[in-house]
């Protein structure tokens, strides 16, 4: 009994030292007695797992024990939170040094607690509770709360983390991601969770997505934002209006924010693990309306970063639900609505990501509608107007009206709207026909406005492949292009390597390219002149005219 003394003791230490310990979670300097204190509680855990399982536990030291460890693990998971100054900005401003150290330290805690977290759950994986034990309903509660804890515990993790798509919130090292994922999928398949968890006779999955959604996502929504009482007239219970000092002074408030604002930033990425955790399960029906209010919530914000997350949450979504489920609850229609605004959110910093991120996640949209229809004639007519609707609002329009601000933008927006475009003729067959008088002009301007360079050879490439497309879809109709095609061909053919002598880092430039072997606009430029040239001999075969032959 010696060891289980020992053990017993140092989970009272645990306790005992997260009671007493106030950590903030962004500090703005490094606290040498913190990580001292971390590290005494390492040792610890690994003291308390070192003592071993001891075949003569009683019921009442085992329940003990599993009370102490649910108690750690849920101050853990308060500590870990993700604080809103790391990542709440309401004028959109951009980083400031201050941030950015307030972001290093919260990462530099973060890495801390994930090692006493992964140490944690090494201790749960020794299962507390004997498995023949006959349990009161005291203990049936004491489990379901340790369950609730670990679930808890998964979405504070998953938090931190973003699932499918780039993080730009907060810079967060490989390592740490790779530990905070390692620690979610041991706490996830812990073989004592649900065969002792008396609830709802779910499977595992389901079992965790309903208590995040419930008890950690759905108050974010349902719960107002407490007014603070200096703020508050005593007489009304009304706030009270601040005087505004001139036109342009802020007037943004954190009181007047949403709570999910404040207290659940990173609550989408945790519904995205859960959405590809529970990849079309059956029992996704169960819990659908706890999903799909946030992500409605994030898809039609007016503040571009939260519509972005919300656009790629619902990628995530198309991704893993059945597409009937989606179409019978009509959550399709609201998600078309708000797709189609998004791409009148021109000129902003955003635009690219939102272009991008709102395109996918139209093009998914159409194929979960074409899926669930089953496929009928009335159905393809339906899918055609959608894809040349997208065509439109998603490409035309931003060419039409998106002023770039800078050469990347400019870059960024053409190599969007050609490779788009490729998707979408792909898509449409000869139905792109009806757009050949808009989208050859585009790549014939675009061509004799690009400044051939190490950055455009991109857009070069893809536009040569999507004239090469139309003229397997729509060859007839481009045949009273065919001059003007040779033209620009032609005119930048010769712009092209005249310039490339005079400039150094010209594609075309050999001494260049000798020294950037391995740069992949290298391999452009020593095959550029034999891609013009067959791009001529494309013209030539596909028009059989005897202009080009003599040219």
């Amino acid at each position: 009994m010696e060891s289980l003394d020992e053990r017993k003791a140092s989970i009272e230490i645990l306790d005992r030292w997260l009671k007493d310990e106030q950590i903030p979670l962004a500090p703005t300097e490094r606290n040498e007695a913190q990580v001292e204190q971390d590290d005494r509680i390492q040792e610890t855990l690994k003291n308390i797992i070192s003592c071993g399982t001891h075949p003569e536990i009683d019921q009442q030291t085992s329940v003990e024990l599993l009370a102490l460890t649910s108690k750690a693990l849920r101050k853990l998971a308060t500590q870990i939170q993700i604080d809103s100054t790391i990542y709440y900005n309401p004028r959109e401003l951009p980083p400031s040094q201050e941030l950015s150290r307030t972001q290093t330290a919260s990462i530099e805690i973060l890495g801390r607690k994930i090692r006493l977290i992964s140490t944690l759950t090494d201790l749960l994986e020794k299962k507390i509770i004997p498995e023949d034990s006959s349990r009161d309903q005291d203990e049936i509660l004491l489990l379901e709360s340790n369950f609730e804890c670990r679930c808890e515990m998964i979405y504070r993790l998953s938090c931190w983390c973003s699932m499918g798509y780039s993080n730009d919130e907060w810079e967060l090292r490989a390592e740490h991601r790779d530990k905070i994922m390692r620690t979610i999928d041991r706490i996830w398949r812990m073989p004592h969770s649900i065969e002792k968890v008396p609830l709802r006779g779910w499977n595992i999955n389901l079992e965790i997505a309903y208590i995040i959604l419930e008890k950690q996502i759905k108050p974010l929504f349902a719960r107002q934002h407490l007014l603070s009482s200096r703020h508050l007239n005593p007489a009304t219970g009304r706030k009270i209006e601040r005087k505004q000092d001139h036109l342009f002074a802020p007037r943004s408030d954190s009181l007047d924010e949403p709570l999910w604002k404040l207290e659940g930033i990173g609550f989408w990425n945790a519904i995205c693990l859960l959405l590809e955790r529970l990849h079309q399960d059956p029992g996704l029906k169960e819990i659908w309306p706890l999903i799909i209010p946030p992500i409605i919530t994030l898809v039609e914000s007016s503040i571009p970063r939260y519509r972005l997350r919300g656009i790629q949450l619902s990628i995530a979504l198309l991704e893993n639900v059945p597409p009937l489920l989606i179409c019978q609850t009509g959550i399709n229609s609201i998600l078309r609505n708000a797709f189609s605004t998004t791409f009148s959110l021109l000129n902003i910093e955003q635009t690219h990501a939102l272009l991008s991120s709102g395109f996918e996640a139209s093009k998914r949209l159409i194929e979960v509608e074409w899926r669930a229809s089953g496929q009928t004639r009335e159905a393809q007519a339906a899918r055609y107007e959608q894809l040349n609707r997208l065509l439109e609002e998603a490409i035309f329009n931003p060419l039409a009206f998106c002023k770039t601000h800078s050469t990347t933008s400019h870059i960024d927006l053409h190599l969007f709207a050609v490779t788009r475009l490729a998707e979408i003729a792909r898509e449409l067959g000869f139905g792109i026909a009806r757009y050949v008088r808009v989208i050859l002009p585009y790549l014939c301007e675009t061509l004799l406005s690009l400044h051939l360079s190490s950055t455009t050879y991109k857009i070069v490439i893809e536009i040569n492949e999507l004239i090469g497309l139309l003229f397997k879809t729509c060859r007839e109709v481009i045949e009273e292009w065919r001059s003007r095609l040779i033209v620009v061909f032609s005119t930048c053919w010769i712009e092209w390597t005249s310039s490339s002598s005079s400039e150094d880092d010209h594609p075309l430039n050999e001494n260049n390219n000798n020294n950037k072997p391995s740069d992949p606009s290298s391999s452009f430029s020593n095959n550029s002149q034999s891609l013009f040239l067959l791009s001529l001999l494309a013209f030539k075969q596909q028009f059989k005219n005897p202009f080009l032959l003599c040219w």
